[in-house]
């Protein structure tokens, strides 16, 4: 619920789920299965968010349904969804994970540079008013003589 009203439980799932896209790249294109995938995933990190994913996906496949309603839920970014869709649609799972990859390391790289550039002019500003007061402190002697 804190993660939630803070807006962080959106970036953490896409942060997991870019993982987890990342890693079933490696795995599935070195010609491991799905299943064997995801086993190691769990096994790799038990207390972590991809190992609590790799959960949902086997509990879900398990229940018999689908990969793609598998992946339809809270726990993934919903662009996963639909790369994941696109690519099993055409044939390639394994490069719609990859497209997916890229497509968020562009994001992050532009959401970097959007935050630096705030900062940036958040540092400006705070010069702007350490010189603003700096001046005034240098005047103040001037504006008491000019009392006498």
């Amino acid at each position: 619920v804190f993660l939630h009203r803070l807006r962080l439980d959106g970036l953490i799932r896409k942060m997991a789920t870019y993982q987890l896209a990342s890693d079933l790249e490696v795995l599935l294109g070195a010609g491991g299965s799905l299943d064997s995938s995801l086993e190691l995933i769990r096994r790799r990190d038990p207390q972590g968010w991809l190992s609590l994913l790799a959960f949902h996906l086997v509990k879900s496949l398990g229940e018999g349904d689908d990969f793609i309603m598998a992946i339809k839920g809270d726990f993934f970014d919903p662009q996963f969804c639909t790369i994941a869709m696109i690519g099993m649609s055409q044939g390639d799972f394994t490069g719609a994970l990859g497209d997916y990859r890229m497509i968020m390391e562009q994001r992050l790289e532009r959401d970097v540079k959007i935050g630096a550039r705030a900062i940036e002019g958040f540092c400006y500003l705070f010069a702007a008013l350490i010189i603003l007061a700096a001046y005034q402190v240098l005047m103040l002697p001037m504006s008491l003589l000019e009392g006498l």
